[in-house]
């Protein structure tokens, strides 16, 4: 019997709202039973009683109550038949939905599954996603449901169109992956389209062109990107400078480096060798100071000129 004056009454007495806090600990902290009578109250809540038609939301709800060990709650929701509600226009949303009833145990998770595949959302999602439309891709093939596979792809080649530079590397891959055929003419219809300010996404992109053997349009991506990304953290300068230099594009590099110097990341720079110009840092006008030492430093301190 699970004592009052436990975990449960603390739970009951500041509510089960923070469905996440009690994923994250209760099974762990205090073991299943504990967990399966504080969440027994997620029945009448809108986590399993609130509207199916947005697939992301359906499957997170799944994938928090599951690890909330939310046994009842979760049969409830089941019970509600969500793949038979939920809209089929969002590619990433169905994915998700696709894979959180896949990893669920049971048949009911598993009629949900099928019937969601049976409702052939490979012809009603929008085709305007990259990023999505690689996430489902991916998990039809894990599936393999060939024939929705073959449709999808049909339909991306139709109707190819791509914004950003992560989305596009995704649905390349996916459809390097799904066997798609010669994918070397939707890899420079996406390199042309892409915004590539995004340094991490520029990035992938970058070594998606390099693994299709596309030189010349990963060395005018690389040059494009090297002008426009953005340089706001240490971590995307470095990824840049990696993915420039190893796509085979490094006549971007000098560019990138200087950017990169302009805006205070010399640690990526130094750490690649890309710094030696700038050993005694730079001046206003971007060119390379002359030598110094600390004494020189000293010295103007307190004289007031070098």
């Amino acid at each position: 019997m699970i004592e009052e004056d436990g975990p449960t009454r603390r739970w009951r007495r500041n509510g089960v709202d923070d469905l996440l806090a009690i994923a994250r600990r209760m099974p762990w902290d205090y073991g299943a039973d504990v967990a399966r009578a504080i969440t027994a109250s997620l029945v009448d809540d809108d986590y399993v009683q609130g509207p199916l038609d947005n697939p992301w939301r359906v499957a997170n709800n799944i994938k928090w109550l599951d690890r909330a060990v939310a046994t009842d709650a979760l049969k409830a929701l089941l019970a509600r038949h969500p793949a038979n509600h939920v809209a089929l226009q969002d590619p990433g949303g169905i994915a998700q939905l696709l894979g959180a009833l896949r990893r669920l145990n049971g048949p009911a998770a598993a009629e949900s599954h099928q019937v969601l595949l049976a409702r052939r959302p490979e012809e009603h999602v929008s085709t305007s996603d990259a990023g999505g439309l690689a996430r489902l891709l991916n998990e039809l093939l894990k599936v393999d449901a060939r024939e929705a596979v073959v449709t999808l792809v049909q339909r991306i080649i139709a109707n190819f169109e791509v914004s950003d530079a992560m989305g596009a590397a995704a649905l390349l891959r996916a459809l390097r992956k799904a066997n798609a055929g010669d994918i070397t003419d939707l890899a420079r219809l996406a390199a042309g389209q892409v915004n590539l300010t995004e340094p991490d996404g520029a990035a992938e992109l970058l070594e998606m062109l390099a693994k299709l053997h596309l030189p010349e349009v990963t060395r005018d991506v690389a040059r494009r990107a090297a002008q426009q990304a953005v340089l706001d953290n240490t971590y995307d300068v470095a990824r840049l400078l990696d993915a420039v230099n190893g796509s085979g594009a490094s006549q971007a590099l000098p560019a990138l480096a200087n950017r990169a110097a302009n805006t205070g990341y010399y640690a990526p720079l130094v750490k690649r060798g890309l710094a030696d110009d700038f050993a005694f840092g730079r001046e206003p006008d971007g060119t390379a100071s002359r030598p110094w030492t600390w004494h020189d430093l000293c010295f103007v301190g307190l004289m007031g000129k070098p």
